[in-house]
């Protein structure tokens, strides 16, 4: 049997984890009134609660809509996020080119994900649409013809 004592105590551990956790939860409606102001910090951070689903319902098209707001305002982070967002098609239509457009507005303000991330996708958008294609066939024919040729690789 718990001592009195002892009861007290775990019950004061439990209200401290409890109100720990509540100040964990944003103030999804204060965050709100600011992202409507036109707070771009305010509408990049409601738009990853949207995308992670904190504090409120999980919905892509809505974390995309705040983070197009920011975005658009020149928050690096914000243009980040929607460039990842059109990249993977998540509440918006896929777009790998207004991907690498937001990528390269994050990269522009030195954000360093937007600027690796636009290299690397700027790279998978051309190469999947832009560079002219060869079979494979014509790849091997080419690698035999290399080999059987006289001239030496410059």
């Amino acid at each position: 049997m718990r001592t009195l004592g002892q009861r007290l105590v775990v019950a004061t551990l439990l209200a401290i984890a409890a109100a720990g956790m509540l100040a964990c939860q944003p103030d999804v409606e204060a965050l709100r009134a600011k992202a409507e102001q036109g707070d771009a910090e305010a509408q990049l951070n409601l738009g990853n609660g949207y995308y992670h689903g904190e504090g409120v319902p999980q919905d892509y098209a809505e974390a995309a809509k705040w983070n197009r707001l920011a975005a658009e305002q020149g928050h690096a982070s914000a243009q980040y996020h929607l460039g990842f967002m059109y990249d993977n098609g998540q509440g918006v239509p896929q777009d790998y080119a207004e991907a690498v457009k937001w990528y390269r507005l994050a990269a522009e303000q030195g954000h360093a994900e937007g600027l690796r991330t636009s290299v690397q996708s700027t790279f998978h958008a051309t190469s999947r649409f832009d560079l002219p294609c060869r079979s494979p066939g014509s790849l091997q024919n080419t690698g035999e013809e290399a080999m059987n040729s006289d001239e030496q690789p410059q």
